[in-house]
């Protein structure tokens, strides 16, 4: 009889499962450990005799064989790797003939590039702590003519110290740094726009945020009518600076003032004229002149507040703007301000269940303006440009829940006191499909005539449950109450499964007790019988009558409602975790994509941290895994066609997998998309130890199934960098992250596996010219990744990949393409 073939600590001979658990919460969870281990330590940690440390330490070194071995001997065994291509010649020539099996292969590349957004696209940044409002054009030019420009890779680059854009990052809405900005020119672009009236003008490159089943950041290519589209709930910034209420209420009115005369405020209300001339007396030291109007008043104004309008005083109805240090006042100064806007040319409806909220002005700077604005104290708004017999003008409009947003604007002649009622406005149709289908999955539906808890018995008259469970609210749009009940029925009902999951774990639980478990699943039942080998019938039977004796006892069936309630008490874990994501923005939807003719440059923010940043018209999040959905379908191919014969492992960090692409490439290679699709196993990771947890877990995937042949972690390092924030965290995020490493290289090596994995970059702020981008995780990634690429895009649309570091092939680069088919030759 042979030897059983050792591969982890439990299958040491003399180590049982106590002292395998005892070996692990000590630290030695893999053969490596126990190798370098001492007899001593082993003994103390255990309570096994040092003779039997001595052979559990032996057992590991040698089925590790960490014995010498000659030249020849490792020759034969790099004989035994597989090259896995990437489907371009010159790319699997550099590498010596593909990705290799039993290594860890890390890429990296820049961000920024060829993901552009057209030259009039408003961007809002911080320079030195204060807020700005342009184009990324006139911002380029600032820019430009301070510090040059240098060509890059197609394009141009700039330099912009000091600059800060909002954008996601760390799991949250912050400043981050933006150290250049790159453009380059293209023939055509894709135009987006949306219900809410944004228009997005950018490359197909582009990224922008969406949900399909989670959040996730998609090519604008990808996009199509229908699909959603997320922004910001709030902006609101630090460093305030502190306008006084009544300043700020003065300020609303003027912006909204739009008579010839651009030092005068016309209004009809005695009320507003009475408040506005005991401000200026207050305020300036005089009183100003009133003159009546046809059936309204005007008040003109001198040269004390003239000085504080500043460059104010000077605009017409086409050039108002708001004025900068709005912007990073206090939110009680910011409404200060709407509300004098409002009452001074706002339109407030009076039907509570239609009221608009509205403000409309033919300056596109003040409609840009008040869209910021607004979100800076988290109201969203829709943005419509109309035409009438003088020319363009734009609406701002506050619908859906936002309006109750407004009831406390200090409004001094106009009401708004809205209810937060459902409208077209709030989470849309693929965010309504995801959480049917979750509930669906887990708690949804009757167990025929035993009613459950999370069932019609109990929520029949709940407009929730109706979104849960009714065909014809499948389209309609959700508003955050429904939400928020929703998101209390998913906690009720993983608590349920808890109870229920501890109640089946009682080494004494009787027979009755466990039907009574049983009974209240939140699930039908049937699908128990087929795994078990028992027809539908014998349930009731063994109720009645008792488990027969010859079926022994009820464990087996235990185990499987067990599992089952795990699996599903999974599911409602990571809604729970999409459904946090999905309430910290708000969310628009698309309406029309075209591709239209541009001849002129598109621009980008090198934004390292995050790679996103708000812009636009109306705020936007705007985004800056091509090799790795290739190698997961290469790698199924044969031996002979450049691959393994293999299947996948497809650790996700940031929701970057998508089905479509692999089974796009998978066409294009004339394969099964089917099985293609389901020979690799995806896993969701939410933070950093989830993520060290599935790589763990991987493992025993391997050994059900030796055909997995490559495991890919994307990306490596994002949940690192949001788990373990400031200088003070980076050693024990560099600690973690060596012993994440440590167990792919184990998996690579033990199993003979391709390990490839994705990395993000940060900026270098002493270079500001060329590529200021370097790989995260330092010397731990760099040194325990056997071969190291670097991306970068090329000339006419390609890709550039830069070999910089392997154990035995010279340093080299080549240019290939990313085509709808997958990778391409030049």
């Amino acid at each position: 009889m042979s030897k059983e073939k050792i591969t982890s600590v439990i299958d040491i001979p003399g180590v049982g499962a106590a002292t395998a658990e005892k070996l692990q919460e000590g630290g030695y969870a893999d053969l490596m450990s126990i190798a370098v281990a001492s007899a001593s330590q082993i003994t103390e940690l255990t309570g096994v005799g040092e003779a039997a440390a001595r052979k559990i330490i032996k057992a590991a070194r040698d089925a590790l064989s960490m014995g010498f071995e000659s030249g020849v001997d490792l020759l034969k065994k790099r004989e035994q790797i597989i090259k896995i291509s990437t489907g371009v010649k010159a790319f699997d020539a550099m590498l010596g003939g593909g990705f290799e099996t039993g290594s860890i292969s890390e890429v990296f590349g820049e961000f920024g590039s060829s993901k552009c957004v057209s030259k009039d696209t408003p961007v809002f940044y911080f320079n030195d702590g204060k807020p700005h409002r342009e184009t990324f054009e006139e911002m380029y030019s600032s820019y430009l003519n301070k510090f040059g420009e240098e060509a890059y890779e197609g394009g141009y680059v700039v330099k912009t110290p000091f600059i800060e854009v909002i954008g996601l990052n760390n799991n949250d809405l912050n400043r981050t740094e933006a150290p250049l900005i790159y453009r380059q020119k293209v023939s055509k672009i894709l135009e987006i726009k949306t219900k809410r009236g944004r228009t997005i003008r950018c490359t197909k490159q582009h990224k922008l945020l969406t949900f399909k089943d989670g959040c996730t950041w998609l090519s604008a290519g990808s996009f199509q009518s229908g699909d959603l589209i997320a922004y910001p709930r709030n902006i609101g910034s630090k460093n305030k600076t502190e306008v006084t209420d009544d300043d700020a209420y003065f300020l609303g009115l003027f912006v909204a003032e739009g008579t010839k005369n651009p030092l005068s405020i016309t209004n009809g209300s005695t009320v507003i004229i009475d408040w506005l001339v005991r401000y200026v007396e207050r305020r300036f030291g005089y009183t100003p002149k009133v003159r009546q109007w046809n059936n309204a008043y005007i008040v003109l104004l001198r040269k004390e507040t003239k000085n504080f309008l500043q460059e104010l005083s000077k605009t017409n109805a086409h050039s108002k703007f708001v004025p900068t240090d709005l912007f990073y006042s206090s939110e009680k100064a910011i409404k200060s301000f709407l509300a004098g806007y409002l009452d001074g040319d706002g339109t407030i409806t009076k039907e509570d269940n239609t009221r608009e909220i509205l403000a409309t002005t033919v300056s596109k700077q003040l409609s840009i303006d008040l869209s910021y604005l607004y979100m800076l104290i988290g109201v969203g708004t829709s943005y419509k440009i109309r035409q009438n017999t003088y020319g363009a003008y734009y609406q701002l409009s506050v619908v859906g829940e936002d309006k109750a947003l407004l009831n406390d604007l200090p409004l001094k002649i106009k009401i708004i006191n809205s209810k937060p009622l459902n409208s077209w406005y709030g989470y849309g149709r693929d965010i309504v499909e995801y959480l049917r289908q979750t509930y669906k999955r887990t708690l949804g539906g009757n167990r025929g005539r035993v009613e459950k808890e999370p069932g019609r018995k109990n929520n029949d008259d709940q407009t929730f449950y109706h979104y849960l469970t009714r065909e014809s609210y499948r389209n309609k749009v959700m508003n955050e109450k429904t939400l928020l009940e929703i998101t209390k029925q998913f906690l009720v009902g993983r608590q349920r499964i808890d109870e229920m999951i501890h109640n089946l774990l009682d080494e004494n639980l009787s027979t009755e007790r466990f039907f009574e478990v049983y009974d209240a699943l939140p699930f039908a039942a049937n699908i128990f019988c087929e795994r078990l080998g028992f027809s539908k019938s014998a349930i009731q039977n063994y109720r009645s009558r008792g488990i027969p004796k010859n079926n022994g006892n009820f464990d087996p069936w235990r185990k499987e409602v067990i599992r089952e309630l795990y699996v599903r008490r999974s599911l409602l874990e990571i809604a729970l975790i999409n459904i946090k994501n999905v309430a910290f923005l708000k969310w628009d939807s698309v309406e029309t994509v075209q591709e239209i003719g541009y001849d002129d440059y598109v621009y980008d923010f090198v934004v390292p941290n995050g790679h996103n940043f708000v812009a636009g018209n109306m705020p936007t999040l705007m985004h800056n895994s091509q090799i790795a959905h290739q190698l997961a379908v290469n790698v199924q191919l044969p031996k002979e066609k450049g691959g393994a014969d293999g299947k996948v492992i497809f650790l996700d960090s940031e929701s970057t997998f998508r089905p479509e692409r692999i089974i796009q490439m998978a066409k294009a290679l004339d394969l099964d998309s089917d099985t293609v699709l389901s020979n690799i196993k995806v896993a969701r990771a939410f933070n950093s130890d989830h993520q060290m947890l599935l790589a763990e877990k991987s493992e025993e995937l391997i050994k059900q199934d030796p055909s997995i042949k490559l495991l890919i972690v994307d990306s490596l390092t994002s949940h690192f960098r949001a788990d373990f924030t400031g200088r003070g965290m980076l050693a024990d995020r560099q600690q973690k992250l060596n012993k994440h490493m440590h167990v792919l290289m184990r998996l690579a090596s033990t199993y003979g596996i391709c390990v490839y994995v994705t990395n993000q970059v940060m900026a270098r702020p002493d270079v500001f010219f060329g590529d200021p981008t370097v790989a995260i995780g330092g010397n731990i990634v760099g040194h325990n990744s056997s071969t190291r690429i670097y991306l970068r895009k090329g000339k006419k649309g390609s890709r550039v990949a830069k070999l910089i570091d392997s154990p035995y092939l010279a340093d080299a680069e080549v240019a290939f393409m990313v085509t709808n088919d997958g990778l391409k030759e030049v």
